[in-house]
């Protein structure tokens, strides 16, 4: 990559490094751990190690992840390791917070998962009032996961991603729940293997974290869902 198109690139990087560094430094990491991990995630081709392996830009891949944190654990020990899974689990929650990267991932998932044709209608989860109509503070029934084959009612049992699915189709992506949000998160931090203690420390502090990087996705012109 040229220098032209790298300082481009720069730019472009979303959250950008300045985040990174504030929200590991509020961890207690040591930046040159936090610097090397963004530099490593982020410009895999300028580090012929990772190179070797194909690795690319943010690859999350479980693979190529192990192979970071092995080379950052020998430069800084267990911070290396910390940073690296802050850096993903940053980033994660900057595509969440994307509408154009959350509706595919949603229409993905919408693919992946069934939907019975017999069900139909809203229920208000705690009233359990049903409507024909979608109103505010009301989740669909019309669906249940691959999980479940329909078999729990959905109208006394906790709904599944699909749900929140057909919710987001319902009316144009705006916002998004902060639960479900938070779902997703915790299911990718899990697949990936994310360490403990980075798990808890981004729970606690997410809606700081959803402000901060939302903030610095529009210093760069670009929109985010609102986290409600």
């Amino acid at each position: 990559m040229d220098s032209e198109n790298l300082n481009r690139f720069w730019v472009l990087l979303v959250p950008s490094h300045e985040i990174h560094e504030k929200v590991g430094y509020m961890l207690g990491l040591r930046m040159e751990a936090i610097r090397e991990a963004n530099m490593r995630i982020d410009f895999p081709e300028k580090f012929p190690e990772l190179a070797l392996f194909g690795i690319k830009h943010d690859d999350d891949r479980l693979f190529a992840m192990e192979i970071i944190r092995g080379t950052l654990s020998s430069l800084h020990g267990g911070d290396g390791i910390l940073a690296a899974d802050l850096h993903y689990v940053l980033d994660y929650i900057d595509t969440w917070l994307d509408p154009e990267k959350t509706k595919n991932m949603l229409e993905t998932m919408k693919n992946q998962l069934l939907s019975p044709r017999n069900r139909y209608g809203f229920v208000d989860p705690i009233r359990r009032l049903w409507s024909p109509t979608f109103k505010h503070g009301m989740l669909p029934i019309t669906a249940y996961c691959a999980k479940c084959k329909g078999v729990n009612k959905p109208i006394s049992s906790p709904f599944c991603n699909e749900c929140y699915v057909n919710m987001f189709e319902s009316q144009k992506i705006d916002e998004m729940p902060k639960r479900f949000l938070l779902l997703m998160l915790h299911k990718k931090m899990n697949e990936r293997k994310i360490d403990p203690q980075i798990k808890g420390f981004v729970e606690r502090n997410l809606s700081l974290f959803i402000g901060w990087i939302a903030e610095d996705r529009k210093v760069r012109g670009l929109r985010s869902l609102i986290v409600k």
